[in-house]
């Protein structure tokens, strides 16, 4: 074998190791999709917008860490009114520990939530309430590292 054929065997060997490298990366790779019904979200969207402009003509939901807890606290202009709603926990890196709560805060419009309940460290807590004649939407950060 001369020189040329053995330089064109060594380049296709590395082709073909560099590409089973490559596929073996992206089937082991774990890509989670913000939600898997992200199509039917898509499509009420503009709800959504809507939605997060009301809750910007209010006062905001407040989140606090108080160790062993999580407290979240209603805009004070929905003290008065009975609001129903969803909190999601949305694990930025991790599907398996996102967690969905219902909002049901107590008379001072504060609701606990234990910290045991929340398995993972970066958060984005979506909230989705009515007042019985509005639709409210709000995001905020929770990082349990701090």
């Amino acid at each position: 074998m001369n020189w040329g054929i053995k330089l064109i065997a060594v380049c296709a060997g590395f082709c073909f190791l560099l590409s089973l490298t490559i596929y073996i990366l992206v089937k082991e790779i774990k890509v989670d999709l913000v939600s898997r019904q992200y199509r039917e979200e898509e499509k009420n969207y503009q709800q959504v917008i809507e939605a997060k402009q009301k809750a910007t003509q209010i006062s905001a939901f407040r989140m606090y860490k108080a160790d062993p807890f999580i407290l979240l606290q209603v805009p004070k202009e929905q003290l008065k009114v009975k609001i129903k709603g969803k909190v999601f926990f949305y694990c930025v890196y991790d599907e398996q520990l996102d967690k969905t709560i219902q909002l049901e805060p107590d008379d001072f419009g504060q609701q606990i939530i234990p910290q045991s309940w929340i398995k993972g460290k970066r958060y984005t807590i979506k909230l989705n309430w009515n007042d019985g004649r509005d639709e409210f939407y709000a995001e905020q950060e929770l990082n349990m590292n701090h």
